[in-house]
């Protein structure tokens, strides 16, 4: 009898979506090979040039899409928005005693 190992690379993708730039980095879990690939933001609809660049870091390094069997995200456009002070104007309803449930950090 003849078995066949069949060998998948397993990518893990990590995601951060900012004001300009949406940066994408994956990485092979069993080799440890990292790949970096940038898009610009597209602000109307965020999940645009997240799946843009998925699709694009995919091709360009000749990886099946179902060989990314994981989506990691983060951004910086709410923090940036905090900080610069130009986001929409927000209104917190909590209940008595929880008020103070979500500071983080330094942030206001």
């Amino acid at each position: 009898m003849v078995y066949f190992d069949i060998i998948v690379t397993m990518m893990i993708a990590g995601v951060d979506v900012g004001g300009t730039f949406t940066d994408i980095i994956l990485v092979d879990t069993e080799s440890g090979r990292q790949i970096v690939h940038k898009v610009p933001s597209t602000p109307e609809s965020q999940d645009r040039a997240v799946i843009r660049g998925l699709i694009e870091i995919c091709e360009k390094e000749g990886i099946e899409r179902e060989n990314v069997v994981l989506i990691v995200h983060g951004t910086t456009v709410a923090t940036n928005a905090m900080i610069q002070r130009n986001g929409a104007n927000v209104c917190l309803i909590t209940t008595k005693g929880l008020e103070d449930i979500i500071e983080i950090g330094r942030q206001k």
